[in-house]
């Protein structure tokens, strides 16, 4: 069986991980995520903090474009980062805004 992206939004289900998300006045669902994250940048030179993204179909952010607006469940951000992983699914890296 070959996945489509019928399938694909099982996982996307708002009743248990996803969220909302509005890009470019459409309404979609993804799955939020803000690890925490270090980067060592030379010698005793280190820079932490959060990094949030969402996940979501590659077919529901199709004209998504580097500083796009975009809210997440409520909260507003700046696509900061665009991550298609060639399975159809597509993960945005975020700024808040």
């Amino acid at each position: 069986m070959l996945e489509t992206d019928d399938f694909r939004a099982i996982f996307f289900d708002e009743d248990d991980f996803a969220v909302s998300v509005t890009l470019n006045g459409q309404t979609f669902s993804g799955i939020f995520d803000s690890p925490y994250q270090e980067i060592g940048l030379g010698v005793d030179v280190t820079v932490s903090g959060a990094f949030p993204t969402i996940m979501c179909r590659s077919v529901d952010v199709t004209g998504v474009a580097y500083s796009d607006a975009i809210t997440v469940d409520g909260e507003d951000y700046t696509v900061r980062e665009i991550m298609p992983d060639g399975t159809g699914m597509t993960t945005l890296g975020l700024e808040q805004a």
